[in-house]
C-alpha cells in the first residue's frame, strides 16, 4: 500500500511538471514563430528594397536619381535591421526550456 501511494504520488509529481515543461515550451514556441514570421516579413522588405534600387539606379538619367534611389534603400534597410532587432530580442525573451527529462527527474520520457 506505501509503495503504490509513493508510486502515485511521484507519478503527479511528474506529470505536473511535464505539463509545465509544455506549457513552457508551447508558449516559446508561439513566440518563436512569431519572431520566424518578423524574420521572413523582414527578408521580403529587404529584396523589395534591392528591387527598387536597381531600378532606380538604371532608370536614372543623373546622379541626383542615383542618390535618391540610394537614400530610398538606405531607409529601408534602417527598417529591415530594426525588424530583425526585434525578432532577436523576441528569440532571447523566449529561449526554448529544458527538455522534461532535464527539469523532471529521473524516469522521465526521452526522445
Amino acid at each position: 500500500m506505501v509503495l503504490a501511494a509513493y508510486t502515485g504520488i511521484t507519478g503527479q509529481i511528474r506529470s505536473d511538471c511535464q505539463a509545465r515543461v509544455n506549457e513552457a515550451q508551447a508558449l516559446a514556441q508561439r513566440e518563436r514563430s512569431a519572431a520566424a514570421d518578423q524574420d521572413r516579413a523582414a527578408d521580403r522588405v529587404e529584396a523589395a528594397a534591392f528591387r527598387d534600387l536597381v531600378r532606380g539606379v538604371f532608370s536614372s538619367t543623373n546622379q541626383a536619381g542615383v542618390l535618391a534611389a540610394n537614400a530610398r534603400y538606405e531607409l529601408a534597410i534602417a527598417e529591415v535591421d530594426r525588424q530583425r532587432a526585434v525578432a532577436e530580442q523576441q528569440r532571447r525573451e523566449h529561449p526554448l526550456p529544458p527538455l522534461p527529462s532535464e527539469t523532471c527527474g529521473r524516469g522521465s520520457v526521452r526522445s
